[in-house]
């Protein structure tokens, strides 16, 4: 799906006024004024996340697409209870809603002095930078990738009231955000950017030999991506798998760690094992990683070599042979 042309259809047909895309269970879902008022592209037939989260009764081998109805209602949870898409959004949090997600991961990686800042993106507000851990996780925690907003004024005062920089109302652009929290003087800096925008990377690359600090970079909401965009993703940190069949397949071999099956997480590199091991209690899981073995993380404790608490977790430390791990129940059909 080009989003230029989905943006032209879409500013056509509703106008760009008060309108927001986000991505779910693989479709582009347009909200508008509280409302899902389109959904565009190739629906999933299972989504692990969203089945647990919302209680719906949807089967891993399921041979139909989740239906419409069950995506509107997902959404409306969304805005009905977190505002999001809305002036009721709210923006700090403390709880950990997803086990492995990039907030939570950035959150404990505030905690433990791995950052002082990171770049991402709200419903609302565009590109947000912010040093408040509460702030990344609350506008991160039930977020899927945003690919356009509309500036919500009540949204970005109450960013900015927590500490939060809303340098370009509205706009979504990591790379100007990179470079606005380094010239904010922020020096270990995570950025997260969805994955249809992996162009960005190269930018961001660059950014990071002019500074005498750290960026790292967290691939999410990668569902649908091309070949070419998942190979660009291997300068990243971090990528999410979600249901891109093209990641799995050119990312995760040339991961360093694992983290999850269903949704897998690959670690590219040391700098991603840092932001990582940050959310391991006392930093056990870096201390157990030797060079030239391959580990992968899940919940499942069966041929374990180890426990290690991550978050509020207990999670079990395994070897493998081979990446990326697979699972039975990982989305289907991957896109």
């Amino acid at each position: 799906m080009n989003l230029e042309e989905l943006l032209k259809k879409i500013e056509k047909e509703f106008g760009l006024n008060n309108l927001h895309i986000t991505r779910h269970c693989g479709s582009f879902i347009v909200v508008k004024n509280k409302k899902v008022v389109k959904i565009v592209g190739e629906r999933l037939n299972y989504c692990p996340v969203l089945s647990k989260i919302y209680n719906l009764n949807i089967k891993p081998n399921s041979s139909e697409p989740i239906s419409i109805e069950d995506i509107e209602r997902t959404i409306q949870v969304k805005i009905d209870k977190f505002g999001m898409f809305c002036e009721e959004r709210g923006v700090c949090c403390k709880h950990i809603a997803i086990p492995f997600g990039a907030s939570e991961m950035m959150m404990y990686g505030f905690k433990n002095k791995v950052l002082d800042a990171v770049v991402s993106v709200c419903d609302g507000a565009g590109t947000v930078i912010s040093d408040n851990p509460e702030v990344v996780q609350g506008i991160g925690a039930r977020m899927n990738g945003i690919f356009y907003t509309s500036a919500i004024p009540e949204v970005v005062k109450r960013l900015e009231n927590n500490n939060a920089k809303v340098p370009f109302p509205g706009e979504i652009n990591q790379v100007k955000g990179v470079e606005y929290a380094i010239d904010s003087g922020y020096k270990k800096i995570a950025v997260t950017i969805n994955g249809f925008n992996a162009d960005s990377l190269e930018k961001i690359k660059d950014l990071k030999n002019h500074i005498d600090g750290k960026i790292t970079t967290l691939m999410i909401c990668t569902t649908g991506v091309s070949r070419e965009n998942a190979t660009s993703m291997l300068d990243a940190d971090l990528v999410w798998g979600c249901a891109s069949k093209y990641v799995r397949e050119i990312v995760g071999p040339k991961s360093v760690l694992q983290i999850g099956v269903q949704i897998p997480v690959f670690v590219l590199n040391e700098n991603g094992i840092n932001l990582v091991s940050s959310y391991a209690q006392n930093d056990e899981l870096k201390k157990t990683l030797e060079d030239n073995k391959k580990y992968y993380i899940t919940f499942m404790p069966h041929c374990a070599i180890k426990k290690i608490e991550m978050g509020k977790f207990k999670v079990y430390l395994h070897e493998t042979s081979s990446y990326p791990v697979r699972a039975n129940k990982e989305p289907r059909p991957l896109l």
